[in-house]
């Protein structure tokens, strides 16, 4: 996907907006497009842990590895983190997903 100009300068913004708000405070809310609008709490690493209820909680480290992947992926990521406030340890984009599977790599119990 292509990125204009509009769109690398309003990214820039948020970027400098958040790491603000992250030096001031340690959180920050993003509405995702991608998320369909859906509110995250971006935190300094530092508090991931001990983040409140609320929004599911990102971390900076976390928000870099979706960078990586694509929408539908960071969909199902997302998902997780809501029912059950799963962490991002990691990405291997090499990693095959067997066939008869979902797309996060569990093997469907069907195909044996």
């Amino acid at each position: 996907m292509k990125v204009d100009s509009l769109e690398r300068q309003q990214a820039e913004i948020a970027a400098c907006k958040t790491s603000e708000l992250l030096a001031t405070q340690g959180w920050c809310l993003w509405r995702c497009d991608v998320l369909n609008g859906e509110v995250i709490r971006i935190v300094d690493e530092d508090i991931v842990e001990e983040a409140p209820g609320g929004p599911p909680v990102y971390s900076i480290r976390e928000i870099e590895t979706l960078l990586e992947l694509e929408v539908v992926d960071i969909r199902l990521i997302h998902e997780a983190k809501k029912a059950a406030g799963a962490r991002i340890t990691g990405v291997d984009a090499k990693a095959p997903i067997p066939l008869g599977s979902n797309r996060g790599g569990v093997v469907d119990q069907n195909m044996y």
